[in-house]
């Protein structure tokens, strides 16, 4: 998917109603997913299915990294354009080892990260009076950037 289809996508998907951190929490999902599933690739043996994955992880994180406001965002968007940037190396460095381990510490790594997103869009639910549960993590039902 393309930088334009996937801003599309977030258009689309503001104009339905989702917040600007619950389209986070759902990316940092769909990223976790497309991590475990490379993982159960591996496991298998399927080049395809795991090359697949691992694209749809870095396209993710190219759409976080690039929706980063570095004049506001002050230290704490700096931190996260480290993060990606850090992410996006292991996931490369993950495909050319076929390394699990590489791929399944980026999860420990973003799962709490995800989690801090979450709470945030929870508490931000409850300060506008207003409870949104966000759809389970399940495939790529929570959110489909695939082409």
């Amino acid at each position: 998917m393309t930088h334009q289809e996937i801003g599309s996508t977030y258009r689309e998907t503001g104009a339905a109603g989702a917040k600007q951190l619950e389209l986070v929490v759902l990316l940092y999902g769909a990223l976790l997913d497309d991590l475990r599933r490379s993982i159960q690739s591996i496991r298998a043996r399927n080049i395809e299915t795991r090359t697949f994955e691992l694209q749809h992880a870095l396209r993710i994180l190219e759409q976080l990294q690039g929706s980063l406001n570095m004049d506001e965002g002050g230290e704490v968007a700096a931190n996260l354009e480290h993060l990606y940037s850090y992410v996006r190396a292991k996931i490369i460095e993950a495909q050319w080892k076929v390394s699990e381990d590489i791929l399944q510490s980026q999860i420990d790594l973003l799962a709490p990260i995800r989690d801090a997103w979450k709470q945030a869009f929870l508490q931000q639910e409850a300060l506008q009076g207003t409870e949104q549960n966000l759809p389970a993590e399940q495939g790529h039902s929570t959110f489909e950037c695939r082409t």
